[in-house]
């Protein structure tokens, strides 16, 4: 399972300013009522080349550090028309700026837990620009309804390991953390925030599922490679494993489908040592239990588990 560090998570300075937001997307019309920052490619380019200047000079009048978050892309999907995230890259790499860039903030709308559009995507950032890193800063389930399953949760964790382990994203946001209802956008609920609801707060699965990673995976953990004999993800196995600095390795794994064991390699380190579980199905949220490691991690039906070895 863990074969090589990859680079570590890096500390985010404290106040990144994102001046615009899903570029490609062209919103607008009487019903609009949040975001609306359409810019054709070369002309995003162009106002970056002001924005930068104007920050630099801001930063240094005030003593302050803010950064430049670039660029908010809507997606990371490729099209066969308009405007998309190479033609941004493309663009912006025209002027000196660029040279200052060393991340991009991309969201995984319309590409959900796709295999395909991250190998794509991948192959072409490495290919294209091996120094910039890729931070995935917003995602939810577009539809309408609340769904508070296993299914929507492990969904969510498939999203969030792919990014991290196919995309090598450094970091990973999702949309809403606290939501009114009623929509498939939030971790928190709470219905008092819009005119007559209920004054109550309340979470889906999902904020489990999600709590599976990130109550264990922290800024400044180093990503191990992980493989998997099932790349084609028909088992339904999805696994992402960290070192933190302190020498624990947490692996978090997602198994959509029936109980199983998965057969590991790497750890062998740890090999007799009790290993602390966190469990996330259907009828349990971080349901904690210990095992004696011997090789292969148990994984139940359905569910998001995670493993903190040391």
């Amino acid at each position: 399972l863990c074969e090589m560090y990859i680079d570590p998570l890096p500390v985010r300075p404290a106040v990144y300013v994102s001046p615009v937001n899903e570029p490609q997307w062209k919103w607008g019309g009487e019903e609009v009522s949040q975001e609306g920052c359409h810019y054709d490619a070369d002309t995003l380019a162009a106002f970056y080349d002001v924005f930068f200047d104007k920050l630099a000079a801001f930063n240094a009048e005030n003593g302050t550090d803010f950064e430049a978050d670039v660029f908010e892309s809507g997606c990371y999907e490729f099209h066969p028309s308009g405007d998309d995230i190479k033609d941004y890259l493309r663009e912006m790499s025209k002027y000196d700026y660029f040279a200052e860039i060393d991340e991009i903030s991309v969201h995984t709308y319309h590409t959900d837990d796709a295999l395909g559009k991250r190998r794509r995507f991948a192959r072409f950032m490495e290919k294209n620009y091996p120094g910039i890193a890729v931070a995935a800063t917003e995602f939810c389930e577009m539809e309408s309804g609340e769904f508070d399953t296993i299914e929507s949760g492990m969904f969510l964790a498939k999203v969030v390991i792919r990014d991290l382990t196919m995309i090598n994203a450094v970091d990973w946001s999702w949309w809403l953390s606290v939501a009114a209802g009623g929509y498939n956008d939030g971790l928190v609920y709470w219905p008092a925030a819009t005119e007559g609801g209920e004054d109550e707060v309340y979470v889906l699965k999902r904020y489990y599922t999600f709590g599976q990673l990130t109550r264990f995976i922290s800024a400044g953990d180093t990503r191990l490679f992980t493989k998997s004999s099932d790349p084609a993800g028909w088992a339904g196995v999805d696994a992402v494993a960290v070192r933190k600095p302190s020498g624990e390795v947490v692996v978090v794994v997602v198994n959509d489908g029936a109980a199983k064991s998965l057969t590991v390699s790497g750890l062998e380190e740890f090999a007799g040592a009790q290993v602390a579980v966190t469990t996330t199905t259907a009828s349990k949220n971080w349901a904690e239990s210990t095992l004696a490691f011997g090789g292969e991690l148990p994984l139940e039906k359905n569910s998001v588990t995670t493993f903190v070895f040391g």
